[in-house]
């Protein structure tokens, strides 16, 4: 379980490395099943990320990336409101 754990933490400073926002997402990393939830735009934009930085990452560190889509920062806030984050990684502007 620690493996995974450390997994997951390596992948999202990749990701963040890479230029996205890392979201402190304390609830939805307590759920640990050897995956990552990644927000974006979609469409072609969310394809270009996945091809150059998330395959490869996830692929690297022995990861599934789950994808969602985001319309900003205001989807951030109604999750932590809400108290049910369930992301592990967004870009955002």
């Amino acid at each position: 379980m620690k493996k995974r754990v450390a997994g997951r933490a390596r992948f999202v400073a990749v990701v963040t490395l890479a230029g996205l926002t890392s979201v402190g997402a304390a609830t939805s990393l307590a759920a640990d099943n050897g995956s990552v939830v990644f927000a974006s735009w979609g469409g072609s934009f969310q394809d270009a990320l996945r091809s150059s930085m998330l395959a490869p990452a996830a692929k690297s560190l022995g990861l599934s990336v789950k994808e969602d889509t985001t319309n900003g920062i205001q989807d951030i806030r109604v999750q932590i409101t809400a108290g049910k984050v369930t992301w592990d990684v967004t870009e955002q502007e």
